[in-house]
């Protein structure tokens, strides 16, 4: 009965299958042995004492391994914990490292609509701080299209933090509704023109003091690599109290300006942490720097030098993309590699004229840098 009642106090075990079974199995000893210590063991009172406590600690501890959340999109299968709104099952997959969600018709904003499709959620444990972010690849043509992270409470009350185009905005914002009302905060970031648009984009959202949420974002240029990260709104919201979820999302918006053309969203990880956790996901990862590339721009069918610079030990590789992320080279292993800077020569073999992504990865980090090779 204790173990049974613990059980049920533990929203923690409802969000994880391996956390819940875990409490099953300890609060399924804990009855027993409260069993035996009421009706066999004379020190049962003793007995009994040791296993609450060794039932606080286990949900302590997975209380602790919800403090962290991270999916690189490097399996064939999402992390347990996600679930689709709307799902659209033919316009998302999972390759090459990525998650990519086509856009469809769909808007969030004011109540006319309400109707994106594959927003990915996971549930957001409490009611603690956090922060959340994402690495995106994403290239809008078009006015209204957006892609990058979410928090959603409901359809009407929401944050996204988006890369898109958005009232003569082509940049990157911070877009909020409360009861259907929306209002945004851009950040005037430097994103590259239509003609020749910067490529990657980090996101990131934190909340702090309950109410009070904070976007930044990074931006990875072909010439100086990832920018630092940059803080550009912070706003005090009052949402319902309804428990929010967290993830991704991408759209084309919807009305009459809106187009159907689909448009790839590829987002490389989403790491979620607990700002009072030791050290953030994000933080622990590889930095890499694609310096330069030689010859810029290059002759099909030559040999590019790549240079690429870790900041730590890491296994690395590359692959080569076209732009719309179909793989036009496979991963190539570079082994094994210290921190330091490498020449790393890359052919490009039968490849036809045009513009190429190429990308070095050592785990969940990864850089990526613009080929464009000529007849």
């Amino acid at each position: 009965m204790i173990g049974f009642l613990i059980l049920r106090q533990s929203k923690i075990f409802r969000k994880s299958k391996s956390e819940g079974t875990i409490l099953r199995l300890v609060c399924l000893l804990l009855d027993r042995h409260a069993a035996r210590a009421a009706f066999i063991n004379p020190r049962g009172g003793r007995i009994m004492k040791t296993y609450i406590i060794l039932a606080v600690l286990l949900l302590t501890c997975t209380v602790s391994l919800r403090a962290q959340f991270s999916d690189d999109f490097d399996e064939d299968a999402l992390n347990t914990g996600w679930s689709w709104v709307r799902e659209s099952p033919s316009n998302w997959r999972l390759g090459g490292g990525a998650l990519t969600i086509w856009t469809e018709r769909g808007a969030l904003n004011t109540r006319l609509f309400n109707n994106v499709r594959n927003m990915l959620l996971q549930p957001l444990p409490g009611t603690r701080d956090f922060m959340m972010d994402t690495e995106l690849r994403f290239t809008p043509y078009w006015t209204l299209r957006n892609a990058g992270l979410l928090y959603y409470v409901d359809d009407d009350n929401y944050i996204r933090i988006s890369r898109g185009i958005h009232d003569g905005h082509n940049d990157i914002w911070m877009e909020w509704e409360v009861d259907g009302v929306p209002s945004f905060r851009y950040a005037e970031a430097e994103v590259g023109t239509l003609e020749d648009p910067l490529l990657e984009f980090r996101l990131r959202l934190k909340r702090e003091s309950t109410n009070e949420f904070s976007a930044s974002y990074q931006v990875n240029s072909d010439v100086t690599g990832w920018t630092s990260w940059n803080s550009f709104a912070t706003e005090t919201i009052a949402f319902p109290a309804t428990e929010p979820r967290i993830g991704l999302q991408a759209a084309n918006g919807d009305g009459m300006v809106a187009t159907a053309l689909p448009e790839q969203a590829n987002f490389n990880y989403f790491h979620y942490s607990d700002v009072t956790s030791v050290r953030p996901l994000r933080d622990m990862a590889v930095a890499l720097t694609v310096e330069s590339v030689h010859p810029a721009p290059s002759a099909a069918g030559s040999v590019l030098t790549m240079s690429v610079s870790t900041d730590r030990a890491a296994a690395l590789q590359w692959r080569m993309t076209d732009l719309l992320g179909r793989e036009v080279i496979a991963p190539t292993s570079l082994g094994q590699r210290e921190r330091g800077t490498y020449d790393i020569s890359v052919p490009t073999g039968t490849l036809p004229p045009g513009v190429y992504l190429w990308q070095v990865s050592a785990g969940s980090a990864r850089a990526t840098r613009r080929i464009l090779l000529t007849r």
